[in-house]
Order: C-alpha cells, then sequence, then structure tokens
C-alpha cells in the first residue's frame, strides 16, 4: 500500500480506491448572538425646540412671551364708533352723482346729522363708563383696607378679652363663643355689637385693667363703622358702573342701527348703479 502526498495530505492508495486521510479540523468561528430586542414601546421624538438666537445665547434669557393685552373697554364698541365716523366723514363729502343718489334715498344732511349725535352720545358713555369703573375700582380697594384694618383691631381686642373673662355668661355676651364671620356684612354687624358690649360695665373695666382703655375701644368702633360707610360706598359705585354700563350699551345699539342702516343704502345704490365706483370708504 503506497502512500501519496496531495496538498500535503496523505492519500492511501489500495486497489483501484483511495482514501481520503482527514487532517486536523478547525472549528467555525463562533455565530455573532443577534440583537437584543426590548419589550418597551419606542418613545416618539418630540418636535425639537428651536435653536435660541445669539442674543439670547450670549445673555443667557429667553424672551417672554407675548402678553395678553386686555381692556377694561369694549373693545368692539370703539370700533364700531371709530368706523361709523369714519363712514359718516366719507358720506358728507361724497360728490356727484352719488351724492344726489343718496339724498333721494334720505341720506340727507340732516338724517347724518343725527348720525353724528348717536356716535358722539356713545363717545360720552364711554368716557362717562370709564370713569365710573375707575371709581369702582377705587370704592373695592379702600373697601378691603378697610376691612383688613377693622378686623386686625376687633381680633386684638378678642384676644385681650379672652385673658380678663372666663365666664361662658360674658363669653356670649362679648361674642366670644363664635367665630368671627367670614362675610363683610355678617362681620360688621357681630363685630358692632361685641364692641359695644365691652364698651359697657363691667367689661369696659375688666379690659381698662388689662391695658386696654375706652379709646382703644373707640378706635375698634370707629374702624368697623368707617367700613360699614366704605360698604354702601362700594355699593354705591357698583351700582354706577352698572348703569353706566347699560347706557354705553345703549348708545351702541343705536350707533350699530344707524351704520347698518347707512350701509344699506349706500350698498344698494352701488349695485343698482355699477357704473359707480365704490368709495374707498365704504
Amino acid at each position: 500500500m503506497n502512500a501519496v502526498n496531495v496538498n500535503g495530505v496523505p492519500i492511501v492508495a489500495q486497489g483501484v480506491a483511495a482514501e481520503v486521510v482527514p487532517g486536523p479540523q478547525v472549528a467555525p468561528p463562533p455565530e455573532a448572538p443577534p440583537p437584543e430586542v426590548s419589550d418597551a414601546p419606542v418613545e416618539k421624538t418630540a418636535n425639537p425646540a428651536p435653536a435660541p438666537s445669539a442674543q439670547e445665547q450670549s445673555s443667557g434669557e429667553t424672551p417672554p412671551a407675548n402678553p395678553v393685552v386686555r381692556s377694561s373697554q369694549n373693545v368692539e364698541q370703539q370700533r364700531l364708533l371709530i368706523d361709523t365716523q369714519t363712514l359718516l366723514t366719507g358720506v358728507e363729502g361724497v360728490g356727484e352723482p352719488l351724492r344726489s343718489l343718496l339724498e333721494a334715498r334720505g341720506i340727507t344732511s340732516s338724517y347724518l346729522t343725527t348720525g353724528r349725535s348717536y356716535c358722539e352720545a356713545l363717545d360720552v358713555a364711554i368716557v362717562e363708563r370709564c370713569q365710573r369703573m375707575a371709581e369702582q375700582k377705587a370704592a373695592v380697594d379702600q373697601q378691603a383696607k378697610a376691612y383688613v384694618l377693622a378686623r386686625g383691631g376687633y381680633a386684638s381686642l378678642r384676644q385681650v378679652e379672652r385673658t380678663v373673662v372666663s365666664d361662658p355668661a360674658a363669653e356670649i355676651a362679648l361674642g366670644l363663643n363664635e367665630e368671627i364671620p367670614g362675610d363683610t356684612g355678617f362681620f360688621v354687624a357681630s363685630a358692632s355689637h361685641a364692641v359695644a358690649a365691652a364698651q359697657r360695665e363691667p367689661y369696659a373695666s375688666l379690659l381698662a385693667g388689662a391695658t386696654y382703655g375706652s379709646e382703644q375701644l373707640e378706635e375698634v368702633a370707629a374702624a368697623i363703622a368707617a367700613l360699614s360707610t366704605l360698604m354702601q360706598m362700594r355699593s354705591d359705585a357698583d351700582q354706577a358702573a352698572s348703569d353706566a354700563t347699560q347706557m354705553r350699551n345703549a348708545a351702541a345699539a343705536e350707533v350699530r342701527r344707524f351704520a347698518r342702516q347707512l350701509r344699506l343704502t349706500i350698498g344698494l345704490i352701488l349695485r343698482q348703479h355699477p357704473e359707480l365706483l365704490r368709495p374707498v370708504w365704504f
């Protein structure tokens, strides 16, 4: 049996058959593990925020959002007044042939004067309401300050009273068995009665012995009385502001009606006479 080397691998010949003797086997490289798949849901990426400007980067501050502009007046009514005044000015200065066509439809100088009076009434009503609203705000602020003063003085009085009386009957007479009311009107009524009781004997002497004399009691009573007066002033201011608002709204309704009628008449004339150019003020 002869052995022949073929490409360095020994082959043993036996008769006509040959057997390939395998050489040393090399293990295949290990397979890379498959990528792990997480069961957690994929989060959506939010839209990226806009890049800050160079000025923002240098200052390190973010510009504030656009402020919300609020008005104490009805902006729609003010715009109505301006637009109607512009319309009247345009009609008053219109030339022929539109002037004659308007007069034929009743849009005379007298009619336009009436419209001007409506606008003037609305303008006055807007100013009047603005003044009444300012007075109402002042009355609200004054009442709030008076309430703090009166409530603080009355609370201090109650603290002193608790140090000199322990009799349940006295506590009832001075209102110490009840909490200070949160309602302003109720507070004025109950506190006035309680302070009046404290000014009578024997409680006045007990309080004087605790260095809370008649002058201090008068100060508390005066603060409560001032609050009562300011409450009435605030109520009057509320009513005046409400009346001014109703008057302004009524004046605006007159201007709105007049402007609508005038625009309808002008629009009708322009449709019936297409040869006329549409005025820029219409």
